[in-house]
């Protein structure tokens, strides 16, 4: 064998091994979040690499998982998306119910001990209102609609000794959405999302989240997949058009928000912003990331 074609052969080799590796973990769920907990339901989202089907198989004993049962995706069974959101209902109160995440051909049930999350108590329903409203678009310029993105939203009531609420959201999508969790009770062209936030709850789960809707703060985070993601702090209102409208991957706007973080106004936040904010890998938002953003955002 010449070194030409040695050199062919490692060639070929390598590029068989990338495709099957690309291949086995392109499919793994990440960023699965469980949120909207509630005595009789919560919601399941993760994003994926390619566009694909998406459902859990779930139930209320480890043991007998043969028998669980599934369910789909709030906007359809046959939906095939990077983004993905499911909502379990009808469940028992303060009950630990098991799940796994079959997304594509891909079985993620946690090395065989499963997700799991305890339903909450039946609690008393508040008599007052906070519906948070907002939108949410792709391309300012041509206002493109952000649909199939999933919002999230975490109430901070301004007390410092107190931590944030539990996180609620919604799928912002044009299809018939089949569970209690859509963005808007409507259907519109113009990307608005709506949440009722006096449904959110304490972190322990064993009570409603107290806050005032006219002071406090919102976390507001868009997960949009392969389209990008962005997120923001802003006032919380009820039924008033204040949510400023967030554009997907604004590197502008991710600057902005560091800042902003950096300036120390938000702490009471448990924001885990390394993951997407820590451009040189160095465990420190500093400078430099933010540095970073503004060269790519250069060049374009």
């Amino acid at each position: 064998m010449n070194i030409r074609t040695f050199f062919l052969s490692i060639t070929v080799m390598m590029l068989i091994f990338q495709l099957i590796s690309f291949h086995s973990f392109a499919d793994i769920p990440t960023n699965v979040r469980i949120t909207n907990i509630r005595g009789t339901q919560f919601s399941v989202s993760w994003i994926t690499t390619q566009l694909e089907t998406g459902k859990i198989r779930y139930g209320d004993d480890p043991s007998n998982s043969d028998n669980w049962q599934i369910a789909y995706d709030d906007r359809g069974e046959t939906i095939i998306d990077d983004i993905h959101y499911i909502t379990l209902i009808h469940l028992r109160p303060e009950t630990i119910y098991y799940f796994d995440i079959i997304s594509g051909d891909t079985i993620d049930n946690q090395n065989d001990s499963h997700y799991d999350q305890q339903t909450c108590p039946i609690l008393d329903m508040r008599v007052d209102s906070c519906f948070a409203m907002g939108r949410v678009l792709f391309d300012a310029s041509r206002q493109l609609p952000a649909y199939d993105s999933i919002i999230f939203i975490t109430i901070h009531n301004n007390d410092p000794d107190q931590p944030p609420s539990e996180t609620e959201s919604c799928i912002l999508s044009q299809a018939n959405v089949s569970a209690s969790e859509s963005c808007s009770p409507t259907l519109d062209n113009e990307g608005n999302w709506g949440i009722e936030m006096v449904n959110a709850i304490r972190l322990d789960h064993g009570s409603r989240y107290d806050f005032s809707c006219d002071n406090s703060r919102a976390h507001i985070e868009v997960e949009s997949g392969k389209k990008g993601f962005s997120e923001r702090i802003a006032p919380l209102f009820d039924f008033v058009d204040y949510q400023p409208t967030i554009m997907i991957n604004d590197k502008l706007r991710e600057v902005l928000f560091l800042l902003d973080f950096l300036s120390q106004k938000h702490n009471g936040f448990l924001i885990d912003y390394f993951r997407r904010y820590d451009r040189n890998q160095d465990r420190l938002i500093s400078l430099t990331d933010i540095l970073i953003i503004l060269e790519s955002l250069a060049e374009q």
